[in-house]
């Protein structure tokens, strides 16, 4: 099967899609859109301001108005940094299938149904991917080269 082979709904596991967000709303929609189009019917988006001083606060709770499509959670909390934002979130996923997304990442179209179906076909169980700057930063960047050392059970 190649990864423009359509899926069959029953086929689509419920994702999680975190976004930490400390202000971020120059990019927050755009954010969010990217993930509208995606078009993937079994979806939950956690989103959580970390006390955010730029109108994101306000913003994060406008978004399941802007996008009625979309399910979503919505959380503040004081500033602790994106790791703790990040953690929190990580700690309310009720989905095995989790995509972690900043407040100013974009995903490109078909992304979420394109990482179902390798995962699926690899039996992965963690996917990365490269990523393209944007804004005031352009170029490229590709994650490490996998090591399952990094990512072993510590049980």
């Amino acid at each position: 099967m190649t990864l423009a082979t359509p899926i069959f709904a029953s086929e689509f596991p419920e994702i999680t899609v975190i976004v930490p967000v400390y202000n971020k709303a120059q990019y927050l929609v755009e954010t969010i859109q990217s993930v509208a189009v995606q078009g993937y019917p079994n979806l939950e988006i956690l989103v959580a301001d970390d006390g955010s001083t730029d109108g994101s606060t306000d913003l994060v709770d406008r978004l399941p108005l802007m996008f009625p499509q979309l399910k979503f959670r919505i959380f503040h909390k004081a500033n602790k940094g994106i790791s703790d934002t990040r953690n929190y979130l990580l700690e309310r996923v009720r989905t095995d299938w989790l995509v972690c997304l900043d407040g100013d990442d974009i995903m490109l179209p078909g992304y979420l149904t394109a990482a179902v179906r390798l995962a699926r076909s690899s039996g992965a169980h963690l996917i990365s991917t490269d990523a393209r700057l944007f804004g005031d930063e352009v170029g490229g960047w590709a994650p490490p080269d996998y090591d399952p050392y990094l990512y072993r059970d510590w049980e």
